[in-house]
Formats: structure tokens, C-alpha cells, sequence
């Protein structure tokens, strides 16, 4: 591909960029995994906000990559319209992880592509980056415009980007939210960093001293000490008298309703309108269906209370957490390696830990709305 050098107006002169398939591209039909919602959807008019920022920069939009039904969480085995794509790292056989899948694996796998968005509502672009063995953020909730993107929860949507070089992913980051990062440009510039041991003892030991040796670096850089954070015991000190509750206890339904309420209501209108035209439901994955019915099950009064708990939540951790230029690390990926061609049961009885529920590790990012970035390891 020939195309003019980069300049200051068009910073990604002749990148080449794979885009989730969520995202509208005018000329081309928004497929979301669904081959009821791509043929009823039609071509894009136009194509979404941040997709025509990017081509403004200079962007070369090479295709689309597969995403989980509705951008909702799925494994490899519960793909049905679609097959799930494959994770080249390993023996090519590992799970590639939740809905911006195919376009960590595309990353991953092409040296000839650039870079690759997708989009985050409760891990979507943090376990693939983990899993694919790339670099990938989820920024901070706000920060993008989702104008154009196929919605699961406009309370904690965003959309962020995948790629396997540091340096051009900070070209990339600064292109597509320069308008909106903070001046810090040095890691020296952080005054503060929070070590959540508790969530590094969960590896084994061959993981850990990987992710050990991580963190003593950048406490180098940074010429920072860790500071051992357990958040457990800093919400009991500060807001147990307010909440009631352990936050384990508090947070328990609050993601997984706030999605659940949010995800089934943004499909009613399409599930309408396709029925009333075919005479039928339009046909989607059994996971989706199971969301689906939770997501009818909610009251209005749960949804108003799960926004209020994630409101709370996130005083919490502005107030005592996180002052200003602090970093928090935290381990990426599961513990345990998953494989593609593992069956967890019927949803009914599986489904539920793809939605939310619990104190989740990442809860910073999905409910308190802050920037998570996936770093790979080297080794």
C-alpha cells in the first residue's frame, strides 16, 4: 500500500486499522454476529463518529472482525450464526476471550494490520488483549463518542483499540483522544502506585514472578514505592457506614444489572420491527436469549437502585483511592489457561458469570468508569 507520509493533520496516513464489527461503516451492513440483524439493518448510512475520525487522520479501513452476538459476552462453543475465530497465540487453540475478540486475534495474527478497535462494556477489550498477548485499553468512560455503535449499555460502553507496539500505540491513542488526554507524559509524573496483592496471589508462581518483576520496574521508573491496596478493608473503613454492606455484598448485582436492563431494552426495538416484517423472532445464540429473558426480569426500581450503587461507588473511589496521577496494577487474564472446545453447560446453568455478578477484579474500570490498559508480557 503506497500512501502520502504522516503529518500533523493525518497522523495515521496509511494505517491500516480492522474495526469491530459494532461500528458503522457507511457502505457496508453493521453485522453484530447476527445474520437476522445484518440482513434487516441494511448497509450503514454513515459510519460512526469515531470511525470517520480515524479516517480523517489518514486511516485505511481494511474490513470488519467478528464480535460475540450483540457484543455480548460469549465462549467459543456457545457461537452459533458465526464461528467464534481462532487465538493464534499458544497452539492456536486457546479461548480468544469475550466480544472485541476477532480484533485482538487479528492483531495478534496479521503483522501486516496496524492496528484494531473494539469495544468494552464489562472486559470486551481487556481479556482479549490479555489473552491474544496484546497491547489494548479500555479508556476512561466518557471519552468516546459512541455516535454510531451498536449499544449494550450507554452507562458503561466505550470503545478503545488493540495493537503489538507500544510506541504505535501511543501515536494511535494520542490521534483518536488527544483531544481529551491529560498532559502527563512521563511515568515520573505519577506520584502514586497501588499494588492489589490479593489479586496476584491467585497465579501461580511462575506467572507471578513475571508479573512481580513488572511491577518492580515500574516502581523504578515511577520512583514510586507499591502501596499494597486492599479494597475490601479501605470501603469498610471509609463507606460501610454508609452502604450498609461489604463491597462484595453492595456491588454484588449492580454491573450485571445495570447491563442487563440496558442491553435487553436496546434490542426491543429491533426484535420488534423484525418481528412484525418476518413473523417471527429474529433467530439469536442461546447465551443471548438467556440475557435476554434476565434482562425482562429487572424493574425499573432495581435499575434506578444498581445506577445509584455504581454512583456511590464511584465517589468512593475519587474520594479514597485514586487522587490524582495514581496508578493502580492489577494482573490481566485468567489464572488458568482456557481452551476453545470447552463446554460449560447450558446457559441456565453457565450463564451467569458472563453477566456481571460478584466484585469483579476490573470493577475499577467497568463500574468506576476509569482507563484500564492491557501491558503483554515479554517473555
Amino acid at each position: 500500500m503506497y500512501s502520502e507520509p504522516a503529518s500533523t493533520d493525518r497522523p495515521l496516513q496509511g494505517k491500516r486499522v480492522a474495526i469491530k464489527d459494532v461500528f458503522d461503516l457507511a457502505g457496508v451492513p453493521t453485522g453484530v454476529s447476527s445474520r437476522d440483524y445484518q440482513a434487516f439493518s441494511g448497509n450503514a448510512k454513515r459510519s460512526a463518529n469515531m470511525i470517520a475520525q480515524l479516517i480523517e487522520a489518514g486511516a485505511v479501513i481494511v474490513g470488519k472482525t467478528k464480535t460475540t452476538q450483540f457484543a455480548s459476552g460469549e465462549h467459543p462453543r456457545d457461537w452459533v450464526d458465526y464461528q467464534c475465530p481462532f487465538n493464534p497465540r499458544g497452539d492456536g487453540y486457546l479461548d480468544p476471550e469475550l466480544s472485541s475478540t476477532g480484533s485482538a486475534a487479528a492483531v495478534a495474527a496479521y503483522d501486516w494490520l496496524d492496528y484494531s478497535i473494539g469495544s468494552d462494556t464489562l472486559g470486551s477489550m481487556t481479556g482479549p488483549a490479555a489473552n491474544q498477548g496484546v497491547f489494548g485499553i479500555r479508556p476512561t468512560f466518557g471519552i468516546s463518542d459512541m455516535t454510531g455503535v451498536f449499544p449494550v449499555s450507554s452507562h458503561l460502553d466505550t470503545a478503545g483499540f488493540f495493537s503489538r507496539s507500544i510506541t504505535d500505540f501511543r501515536l494511535f491513542g494520542h490521534s483518536w483522544y488527544g483531544h481529551s488526554l491529560p498532559r502527563i507524559q512521563m511515568m515520573k509524573d505519577f506520584n502514586r502506585l497501588l499494588y492489589a496483592s490479593n489479586e496476584f496471589d491467585k497465579y501461580p508462581s511462575d506467572i507471578r514472578s513475571t508479573m512481580d518483576s513488572f511491577v518492580s520496574d515500574l516502581a523504578r521508573i515511577m520512583e514510586q514505592p507499591p502501596t499494597p491496596l486492599d479494597i475490601a478493608i479501605l470501603w469498610d473503613e471509609k463507606e460501610a457506614s454508609v452502604a450498609k454492606k461489604s463491597i462484595n455484598e453492595y456491588l454484588s448485582t449492580t454491573l450485571a444489572h445495570i447491563q442487563l436492563f440496558d442491553c435487553h431494552r436496546n434490542n426491543l426495538k429491533f426484535r420488534d420491527d423484525f418481528r412484525k416484517l418476518q413473523g417471527r423472532e429474529p433467530y439469536a445464540n442461546p447465551l443471548v436469549r438467556f440475557k435476554w429473558e434476565l434482562g425482562s426480569r429487572l424493574t425499573s426500581e432495581q435499575y434506578v437502585q444498581a445506577r445509584a450503587e455504581q454512583e456511590l461507588y464511584r465517589k468512593f473511589l475519587r474520594e479514597h483511592v485514586f487522587s490524582e496521577n495514581t496508578i493502580l496494577v492489577l494482573p490481566a487474564g485468567s489464572p488458568e489457561p482456557r481452551y476453545r472446545d470447552v463446554y460449560d453447560g447450558p446457559p441456565s446453568t453457565s450463564g451467569y458469570p458472563l453477566q456481571g455478578f460478584g466484585f469483579l477484579r476490573d470493577v475499577y474500570s467497568f463500574l468506576g468508569g476509569l482507563p484500564q490498559l492491557i501491558i503483554p508480557s515479554m517473555i
